[in-house]
């Protein structure tokens, strides 16, 4: 219950309505005009869909003219200004918290619905529904991943998205995760209802810029999805306490809402913590492929030279030049590897060796102690005997009485 009164203080529409029987569809984007309005034309086929949220986070131009074509008094459109980094957590919690339905059905503004979906996916207590990548029966199908459909004070009940997390990728794991841990079941969507309209350019964070622009949107996917994956185990992971983005919030149309930040309580991740995430995803994602990679290797190339290699592995089999330099590098590292490790191994089998033999010495050295201290003890007492009776019979000592 202390969650739920929780949750009803993050409301930001200043209509503040009641929260009513139905389904609010949230979705969020950032210079992503054609393919919403290529998703749009299904969502608004659905009856079922009784609002539709649409976060625009500081799109270079304005979706107010295609939305305003589609002339569905469902459709609110939420503007966030001077965000010109992409959060997507951020963002679809934002577009939650504009939801005034129980039930919310978070989708990205490049995913058709088609008919039948809502009939097919009925959303009872105790569970919700996610996409599922292993499923995906092509490439294109595993980016459904991150829809779910859920009860808003579910959502709400975990505190929505990580937004600690910046970068792309695993924040939808992540709150599936904790769904879970919560006592809800997770059921998988029928893609037969569901399509994600191919583009490219989904990755765009600073942290992955400099030479990550030699790397395709599909690898620099990868290794954000595996940058977030061990952020999540470096102590920025993500409770009800945790505290959302701050914004106010001013109506400037009907439907049409205006968000500027106030503040921000989370802090950013640390330049060390990202680079060393950087490297640590690298590490698994090549190990996932077969390759494993000395740590001295990691520790002593620098970011550039280590982004180079993993372009080089990425592309080995389009240039013979780079599968020869990559398999070089990977057949040195893993000689010397292979000679630390025996060089390791044989100073280990000395320490050990040297530590049975230091235990004897000491065993035999409290030995000899012992017989010494015993030795001595009876040579002492001896001599004490010798020189009293030497003392007697020179009537040195007291004669015994007769």
């Amino acid at each position: 219950m202390d969650n739920i009164a929780k949750t009803q203080k993050l409301d930001l529409n200043p209509i503040n309505p009641e929260i009513k029987e139905g389904i609010s569809l949230i979705t969020a984007v950032k210079n992503r005009k054609e393919t919403l309005e290529e998703a749009l034309k299904t969502w608004v086929t659905h009856e079922q869909v009784d609002e539709i949220i649409i976060v625009d986070w500081d799109s270079d131009e304005s979706l107010a003219p295609m939305i305003h074509e589609f002339r569905d008094n469902r459709i609110v459109l939420v503007i966030v200004e001077n965000q010109q980094r992409w959060i997507q957590t951020k963002a679809f919690n934002l577009g939650a918290r504009f939801s005034t339905n129980n039930k919310i059905m978070k989708i990205d503004g490049d995913i058709k619905i088609y008919t039948g979906f809502f009939d097919t996916h009925p959303l009872t207590e105790g569970i919700f529904y996610t996409g599922n990548w292993a499923l995906g029966r092509n490439s294109n199908e595993t980016h459904l991943n991150g829809t779910t459909y859920l009860f808003r004070n579910d959502f709400f009940r975990v505190n929505g998205y990580n937004e600690l997390l910046k970068l792309y990728g695993y924040d939808d794991t992540d709150l599936y995760t904790r769904l879970e841990n919560a006592g809800l079941r997770r059921l998988d969507f029928n893609n037969d209802y569901l399509h994600h309209i191919e583009h490219e350019s989904r990755v765009s964070a600073p942290e992955l810029s400099d030479n990550m622009d030699k790397l395709t949107d599909s690898q620099k996917a990868d290794i954000s999805i595996l940058m977030n994956r061990y952020l999540l185990t470096q102590s920025y992971s993500w409770d009800i306490d945790n505290q959302m983005l701050e914004m106010n919030v001013t109506q400037i149309a009907q439907n049409v809402f205006q968000c500027k930040q106030t503040f921000s309580t989370e802090p950013d991740i640390p330049d060390e913590m990202l680079r060393k995430s950087l490297y640590i995803a690298m590490k698994d994602r090549l190990h996932l492929a077969g390759y494993e990679f000395s740590e001295r290797l990691f520790e002593t190339g620098t970011r550039n030279e280590m982004i180079d290699l993993y372009y080089s592995f990425h592309h080995k089999n389009d240039h013979q030049a780079l599968e020869n330099l990559f398999n070089l590098i990977y057949k040195y590292d893993q000689s010397v590897s292979n000679s630390l490790f025996t060089q390791e191994k044989e100073i280990k089998s000395l320490k050990d060796n040297n530590r049975v033999q230091h235990e004897k010495l000491i065993e035999l050295t409290n030995t000899l102690d012992s017989i010494h201290q015993s030795y001595s003890w009876k040579s002492g007492h001896f001599f004490f005997e010798l020189v009293s009776n030497i003392l007697r019979f020179f009537g040195g000592g007291t004669s015994p009485k007769k």
